[in-house]
C-alpha cells in the first residue's frame, strides 16, 4: 500500500447507515470530506475497499468497487465525494472487518493512499415482504402431493374399486300404452281386440275394391 501524502486530511460519514449495519446485497454510500493542507497538489485518483474477515485482516473476503475520480486538489482547497459498494448477497450475517481506501498522485505521479475507513462492520440480512425461497418450496410440495395424488386415483382406478363412479344409470322408458298392451295379454279384451281389428281391415278391403 503506498504510503499517505503530507498535509492531506480526510473525514466520512455513512449518511444512511450511521449504525455501521450493512445489508447484504444493497448499495451502501459514504460521503467522503479531503481537505488539502499541505503545499502540493494532489491528482485524487480513485477509492476502493474490501471486506476481511473479522479475525483476520488478511483474509480478504470481497473486494469492493474501485471508483475513479480524477478530480485536482491545490493546497488549502477541500473536496468532497461520494463512494457506493454493495456487500454481496451471498455474505452471511455477521460481523467483518471493512476498510476503504483513498488513492491520489503528487506532481511527480507518485502514488499515495489514505485509508479513511478500517472498522467492524454488521452484515445484516434484507428483510423480505415475501420470501420467494419459501414460496417455491411450498408450490413444489404442492405440485409433488397433487401429482401423488393423481396416480394413486389413477391406481385405485385400475383395480376396478372405482369402476362405477361417474357412470349415469340408463333409464328405461316405456309407453303407457305398451304397458296396458303387456297388462291385456291372454284376456277377453284382448281377443275382442283383435276382432276388431279384422273387421276394420275386412271393411278397408270392401271399399278398396
Amino acid at each position: 500500500m503506498p504510503p499517505a501524502g503530507p498535509g492531506l486530511t480526510t473525514g466520512y460519514f455513512f449518511p444512511n447507515h450511521a449504525n455501521k449495519n450493512f445489508p447484504a446485497g444493497e448499495l451502501v454510500k459514504v460521503v467522503l470530506g479531503i481537505h488539502n493542507e499541505g503545499p502540493e497538489t494532489y491528482n485524487i485518483t480513485a477509492v476502493m475497499g474490501s471486506i476481511n474477515a473479522p479475525n483476520d485482516f488478511k483474509v480478504y473476503v470481497q473486494n469492493l468497487t474501485r471508483q475513479m475520480y480524477m478530480q485536482m486538489l491545490e493546497p488549502g482547497q477541500e473536496l468532497s465525494l461520494e463512494y457506493t459498494m454493495m456487500p454481496s448477497k451471498d455474505l452471511p450475517a455477521r460481523d467483518f472487518i471493512m476498510a476503504i481506501t483513498l488513492f491520489y498522485s503528487d506532481k511527480r505521479f507518485a502514488m499515495k493512499s489514505s485509508t479513511f475507513f478500517n472498522s467492524t462492520v454488521e452484515v445484516v440480512e434484507v428483510k423480505k415482504f415475501i420470501d420467494t425461497d419459501l414460496l417455491f418450496l411450498y408450490l413444489l410440495l404442492l405440485s409433488i402431493f397433487g401429482a401423488a395424488g393423481y396416480f394413486l386415483l389413477q391406481y385405485i382406478q385400475g383395480l376396478g374399486f372405482l369402476k362405477n363412479v361417474g357412470k349415469k344409470s340408463k333409464r328405461v322408458e316405456t309407453s303407457q300404452r305398451d304397458s296396458d298392451d303387456e297388462w291385456l295379454k291372454g284376456s277377453n279384451y284382448e281377443a275382442v281386440k283383435r276382432k276388431q281389428k279384422a273387421k276394420s281391415a275386412a271393411a278397408a278391403a270392401k271399399r278398396a275394391a
